[in-house]
């Protein structure tokens, strides 16, 4: 059986892609078959019964490139860790497992990917301003999105021509030609497949009524004791991010936050994409990886 691991970007297609393997009738794929991987940082391959015209078996979890390590979901905190320890540590556990995988990674240009991340980064229970989600996370954003180094560490332990990067921008100008070429890479059939956008970032409004209701949810819980409330604030991040509560949002009454990523945090992405300087699909692209 032929093997596929999408490792990411998180804001990246890893939806729409994860929609379109769920849906390839040659394609064996699970979003649980890496078992506690999102918790422990760990690659543990759970079992799994195939098809017999399932001919290819896909592992796809954006996390694999940006682990959220030991997140504190009162609030969303991003704790920093060794990250470059980690994604090598990931990388040489996944070629331990499958020494004969193709790998895909989907990178996104870094102002793009700031800018949906604090979208995603609200819609699971943040409540931070952008400036001040800026202030507080643009260090370790910065080391998760050198994709310098993750490129070349998979490149070494799986060798380049088993590694293909697209850039996310391709998805949007071209999505027929972004699938034929990973379709190409993993030697899979073509399969028609609804293109349309999946999990779509907040609009500007959405995210100023999120980010209230967030803040006055995690206000009003402080006085407990910390277990508890990371009981209580997981059960809702769980209904805010699943859209249950979206009707409620719309009761605080927002305005269009300006997602302006400052000259200071653009500074610490600079140089970290030069590996994809001479790759011709992100030629187009120059300006959005700071080339």
């Amino acid at each position: 059986m032929k093997v596929l691991i999408h490792i990411g970007y998180p804001k990246a297609a890893s939806t729409f892609l994860q929609h379109y393997f769920s849906a390839h009738p040659n394609i064996f794929y699970t979003g649980s078959i890496l078992g506690s991987y999102k918790f422990s940082g760990e690659v543990e391959i759970q079992k799994a019964e195939f098809r017999k015209e399932q001919t290819h078996f896909v592992i796809s979890e954006e996390q694999l490139s940006v682990w959220q390590g030991n997140l504190d979901i009162v609030g969303v905190k991003f704790k920093d860790y060794d990250i470059q320890a980690q994604q090598k540590k990931t990388a040489l556990q996944l070629h331990a497992e499958f020494p004969d995988a193709k790998i895909l990674l989907i990178t996104r240009g870094f102002v793009s990917a700031w800018q949906s991340m604090y979208s995603q980064y609200v819609s699971i229970g943040g409540f931070l301003s952008f400036p001040d989600f800026e202030k507080a996370n643009s260090k370790i954003f910065s080391d998760f999105y050198n994709y310098n180094f993750l490129i070349e560490i998979y490149r070494e332990i799986f060798g380049s021509n088993d590694v293909l990067i697209l850039p996310f921008e391709m998805l949007k100008q071209n999505p027929s030609e972004f699938l034929r070429l990973i379709n190409t890479q993993a030697d899979l059939p073509a399969f028609n497949f609804d293109t349309e956008t999946q999990n779509a970032s907040l609009e500007k409004e959405e995210m100023e009524s999120y980010r209230k209701l967030s803040s006055i949810i995690c206000r009003s819980i402080s006085w407990l004791p910390y277990s508890i409330q990371k009981n209580i604030y997981g059960l809702y991040v769980y209904f805010l991010y699943s859209r249950k509560l979206h009707a409620f949002t719309k009761l605080f009454s927002s305005s269009r936050e300006l997602l302006e990523v400052s000259d200071k945090t653009i500074s610490l992405f600079k140089g970290k994409a030069e590996i994809l300087r001479n790759e011709n699909l992100f030629e187009p692209y120059a300006k959005e990886y700071l080339f």
